[in-house]
This record gives structure tokens, sequence and C-alpha cells, in this order.
């Protein structure tokens, strides 16, 4: 779901899995539905990393390790909103202006933190006029608790492994568990600060999609941070939002 250090960690998994499943197994959706939802993309190649989501008229919500340890300035990134397609951008092209990672997110000791303050803001430059096909997502008011049904929306691969991301926006449901559930079926412990979900086998974020939102009733509950390795049975993780409302609002005010 993610070209990032994590995905290493996934190929070095994906031997003992199936490598022709349908990783995502959702559905096309219409940027309209998810008019928050944007693409990080690299200036060089054209090619999409990451998702996030807008949260303000300047700012976009993603995982730290999207932009952790990548460069020292901000010229290596875009940021596409309002169109369904990666192939036909029909939308708007921001740049980047500055990036707020999380100061207790560690990309050097991936292993024992396992991403744990996956989450980062990033300033955008201009001002993002809101409308049908761009508007920000809500942030949390309430925690969010196990049984929930929450959506997930990205440009991820559908087949892992793989190199060619799916033309047009995809989406899927998956349900919160309790996370004294999900320690018992990952293999690696996971914090109150993280969110866990799954739907069954074959459903699930796959390379490309992090940083992107969990929503709930159009609020943006999760950051989509770690998959093993897609869709294969393991539940997917994620920041959640609600535990890091103080730091957001410190850079995004109220």
């Amino acid at each position: 779901m993610y070209v990032s250090i994590l995905t290493y960690f996934c190929i070095a998994l994906v031997g003992v899995f199936s490598k022709s499943i349908r990783i995502m197994g959702g559905n096309n959706a219409d940027i309209k539905e998810f008019p928050f939802l944007v693409s990080l993309t690299y200036i060089d190649d054209n090619k999409h990393t990451c998702g996030g989501a807008i949260i303000s008229n300047y700012h976009i919500l993603t995982a730290a390790h999207c932009l952790f340890n990548k460069h020292t300035d901000n010229d290596y990134l875009v940021i596409y909103s309002g169109s369904t397609s990666l192939k036909i951008r029909s939308g708007y092209e921001y740049r980047l202006k500055q990036i707020f990672i999380h100061p207790e997110f560690n990309g050097n000791k991936l292993k024992e933190m396992m991403n744990r303050h996956d989450i980062a803001i990033i300033e955008v430059e201009g001002f993002i006029e809101f409308n049908e096909y761009q508007q920000k997502a809500r942030l949390p008011t309430e925690n969010v608790y196990a049984s929930t049904i929450a959506t997930i929306a990205g440009w991820g691969l559908l087949d892992f492994p793989s190199i060619y991301y799916p033309e047009k926006l995809q989406k899927t449901s998956l349900k919160i568990l309790d996370n004294s559930i999900c320690r018992k079926k990952l293999p690696f412990n996971i914090h109150e600060d993280q969110l866990c979900a799954f739907e069954k086998i074959g459903v699930g974020v796959c390379v490309g999609d992090s940083g992107g939102p969990l929503i709930l009733n159009g609020e943006v509950i999760g950051v989509i941070s770690i998959g093993l390795p897609c869709g294969q049975g393991i539940p997917d993780v994620f920041t959640k939002v609600y535990s890091y409302l103080d730091f957001i609002r410190s850079i995004i005010g109220n």
C-alpha cells in the first residue's frame, strides 16, 4: 500500500502468501464521494506514492512515513486533488510549503516502533477552495469503538506484488477490531493511539494507500499506516486521529 521502508517488510512476508489475489477487494469510486482525498505524487516521474486528506484550506493530513527521510526540501512531491483518475488528472495541483511530522515519529526505529505516531501534516502553497470536487474532511468528535464499520478509499495496488496502480479511485469497508483481539492477529504490538480494522481475505489496503483516510460519517478517524502485506487476512493498522487532535490543532488551529 505504500512505497516506503515498510514495503520491504511486506515483501519479506509475501512468499508465504498467494501472489495473484485481488488485494483491495473494493469497488470503483468517484472523487465526489471522497472530495477530501488527495494523491501525493513524485514530481520527477509523476508516480503516485501515498494518499492524504484535506483538513483545512491549507492543510493535508497524511502518514509520517510517506514524508520521512525522503528529501531535505519540499520539491520532490506534488499534491493532486479533485480527480477520480490517476491517469487523467482533471483536478487541482498544489506544491508543498511546509511539512510537520509528529515529533515522536522515528522511522529509524521502525522495528521497535512499528510506525507509532505515524501522522504528519502538509501545508500547501496557495489556498484550497472548497467545492464538490475538493472539500475538507471533518476531524473526529469522539473516540471510535470496536465493531464500527468504516470506509477506506485510495489508489493503492489491486494486486501484490505489482507495479501498476489502478486508473480509478477504489473504495471498500472495514470493521474496527478491538485492539486486544488485533494484537493476537499481528506479528507486533499496537498501542491505544492506533486502530485496527479487517473485513476478510482479499479486502484491505495495499501499496499506495498509505496516508489515506479511514472515514466514518464524514470524519477522518484514522490514517492508513501498516498493511501486511495486502489483503491477505492480517488486519490493517491505522493511526487513530482522535489521539492526535492536539497535535493537529497546534498546526492548523481550531
